[in-house]
């Protein structure tokens, strides 16, 4: 196992560490993990060291559209954000029979990541094998030849460091802070992560009730207080961000793809129980075709027994 300190313009100091395969990758999350139950997990594909930009994991669909939109700034994030809510409470009605309440802001938010909108909300899982899932599915479909990365941040830094903040710039965040999470603090806690003045902070977060993806996963936000710098810019900016041990990027070779992938789908981790329905379904064929059985199958007449003559 080696270890080192990598670092981007944009993003805190984080510790990376490079296993050989999953079950030391597993050792090495659980004794980080062992002094501070808080951290969470995301898995992606590993960027090129001498990349400068921060991994796109770390760019939320919020930043996406409007660096698209507004010639690589995050000017009108603000004002965009408000305007892409309006829209999908104006018709979510059509598509669902229970909508969240007008207030509470933060289930909407998590519903409209849920369905693929933009938002500022970063998917993280309590679930290392989720995680590990994940870092699967995108480094199978990187055509550079990316190793996989499971990144671990500690969510217990996040909510300290983000309270500070806000307190240094006079910010009341009173509902955001209060743990465990609560129906009667969401609509609080949502005025205040959207008030548009917060400062750059990231606030761990999932509303009181829970969609289904979020159970199904054990999913978790991360939501950037300042959604006109960009998320890694707003992790950049809490106290402690030089700590190399509030993230930790761990690092698994491509070579242990298909070991790991079959370690997954023997676990019953595949995008059929981690995404309801038969989308879930179909998009798992895309990982279980190299584990079906082909045993006696030569043609799709096999499927209907006697081949007619």
């Amino acid at each position: 196992m080696a270890a080192g300190v990598g670092k981007t313009s944009a993003m805190p100091s984080f510790t990376r560490i490079d296993c050989k395969h999953f079950r030391e990758l597993q050792e090495t999350a659980a004794r980080i993990a062992d002094s501070n139950r808080g951290f969470v997990f995301l898995g992606y594909y590993a960027s090129s060291a001498d990349d400068p930009k921060p991994p796109r994991a770390f760019v939320t669909g919020l930043e996406r559209v409007c660096l698209e939109i507004d010639n690589e700034t995050l000017d009108q994030a603000v004002v965009r954000e408000v305007a892409i809510v309006r829209e999908f409470m104006r018709r979510a009605h059509h598509y669902l029979p229970d909508t969240p309440r007008d207030d509470d802001w933060i289930e909407w938010l998590a519903l409209m990541q849920h369905h693929g909108a933009p938002t500022r909300l970063l998917d993280w899982t309590y679930s290392l094998h989720v995680a590990a899932h994940f870092a699967l599915f995108h480094a199978s479909r990187n055509s550079d030849g990316a190793d996989l990365a499971i990144w671990m941040v500690n969510t217990e830094w996040c909510l300290k460091s983000s309270q500070q903040a806000c307190t240094a710039k006079g910010e009341q965040v009173q509902a955001l802070s209060k743990r465990p999470f609560r129906r009667d603090t969401d609509p609080g806690a949502s005025r205040e992560l959207l008030s548009g003045y917060l400062p750059p902070c990231v606030w761990p977060i999932n509303p009181f009730r829970l969609n289904e993806r979020l159970t199904l996963q054990k999913g978790v936000f991360l939501a950037p207080g300042d959604v006109r710098r960009s998320f890694a810019e707003n992790l950049t900016a809490l106290p402690g961000h030089e700590r190399q041990t509030n993230l930790v990027c761990l690092i698994l070779p491509r070579s242990e793809l298909h070991r790991l992938g079959e370690e997954l789908y023997n676990a019953n981790v595949t995008e059929t129980t981690l995404f309801s329905g038969l989308d879930g379904f179909a998009r798992s064929l895309w990982m279980s075709a190299r584990y079906l059985d082909l045993q006696y199958l030569r043609s799709f007449r096999d499927l209907y027994g006697k081949a007619e003559e």
